[in-house]
């Protein structure tokens, strides 16, 4: 007591110095570990990729096969589901056409389904068991999607054409042709609602239960991308036009266009909802990347750009992770995290030459899944 002549204020600030000296490197060493890229390379090219809802297994396809990805003491160990071989011994003159065009979950992750460029539609339990195959002849498939109920599922052919199938007999309920031209996207709204795009500049809404479908002519060009957000109701769209729209989802009504962009919109994205107490939901905001090798934070109140940020290359995938604090963007062989006022970090450089084609973030814990032509990632 006689040789330490600091009062009681001075050594309690002196005990949380030495106490944040000692958590100093532990939080380093976790940055280290979020922001360390684990990859693996393929001979054959990386065509789409998602996680699994409940587990933290990354799966993926390529021209050849289905694989999912376990994460192991820092390192990948990738295992094969399905390879095209398994699905068709007899024809093997149509194999190379066994190309997955998308891989998508029921809500809580027992069932998967993929579809097949070729028509080729299959349901498989999460352990790779096939439970239903379905073959359309000369019917290109590029999406399905699960409705909340788990019960249906909506295939997207690009012709145009939305089929409604039903997971419990293995049927099909309904056949919707709401545009003559190609498709680009489609997204569910509850399990009655279906928001389909095409190339032609045209959104359109369709009622399952009542069969009604509203059409409208929402941009002067060619639509890149639409998203829902579930919180809001609201619908946003980018185009070939350098503008962004939000729609009413209830009334599929006109809200605001942003405009900002110099070059084609190509993604759009919004902000996930942050549940803590103090949460102000009458403010929203919206990411959007575009080929003027730029990303931009709106704010759809006061339908400004908030902050601009420039890379070296078109942005072809941005992700707001589920914790709402950091932007993923992948513009180059580079990944970048952004906070909502500045660069952040830049994590390691890939071992590839070329663009990052997708990032994906897990729906529970803060985890990105991507590719690049031949390389697959997590972080």
């Amino acid at each position: 007591m006689k040789k330490n002549n600091k009062n009681s204020i001075q050594n309690l600030v002196q005990r949380k110095k030495t106490f944040f000296k000692s958590v100093k490197s532990q939080f380093s060493l976790f940055d280290k570990k979020l922001y360390l890229s684990a990859q693996i390379s393929h001979s054959k090219s990386i065509l789409f990729c998602t996680w699994h809802p409940r587990k933290l297994w990354g799966y993926y396809s390529n021209s050849y096969s289905l694989n999912y990805l376990v994460e192991k003491k820092g390192n990948l160990e990738t295992n094969e589901i399905f390879n095209q071989a398994s699905i068709n011994n007899k024809n093997k003159k149509n194999l190379a056409s066994y190309e997955i065009t998308s891989i998508e979950f029921n809500l809580i992750g027992t069932l998967i389904s993929t579809t097949f460029y070729n028509g080729f539609f299959v349901i498989w339990t999460e352990t790779g068991i096939p439970l239903s195959k379905i073959f359309f002849l000369n019917r290109a498939l590029i999406e399905a999607k699960w409705s909340e109920s788990s019960r249906t599922i909506a295939l997207l052919y690009l012709s145009g054409e939305i089929e409604i199938w039903s997971s419990w007999y293995s049927n099909t309920l309904l056949v919707i042709l709401p545009h003559r031209s190609l498709s680009v996207s489609f997204e569910w709204k509850e399990t009655i609602y279906l928001f389909a795009v095409s190339k032609d500049k045209i959104i359109s809404k369709i009622n399952l239960l009542k069969k009604h479908l509203k059409i409208i002519r929402a941009h002067c060009s060619q639509i890149n991308d639409l998203v829902y957000s579930s919180e809001k109701e609201i619908l946003g769209s980018c185009s070939d036009d350098l503008t962004i729209k939000l729609w009413d989802s209830k009334k599929l009504k006109f809200l605001i266009t942003l405009e900002g962009h110099q070059k084609e919109v190509l993604v759009l994205n919004f902000k996930p909802r942050i549940y803590q107490k103090k949460c102000f939901l009458h403010k929203w905001f919206i990411i959007s990347g575009s080929l003027d090798f730029s990303l931009r934070i709106w704010d759809s109140t006061s339908k400004k750009c908030l902050r601009f940020f420039k890379f070296d290359g078109p942005l072809l995938s941005i992700e707001w992770v589920p914790d709402s604090k950091k932007i993923i963007v992948g513009p180059s062989d580079k990944i970048w995290t952004l906070e909502s006022n500045e660069i952040r970090n830049e994590l390691n450089q890939l071992g590839t030459t070329h663009s990052i084609f997708s990032l994906t973030s897990h729906p529970m814990v803060n985890k990105i899944m991507g590719f690049s032509y031949k390389t697959v990632f997590t972080f």
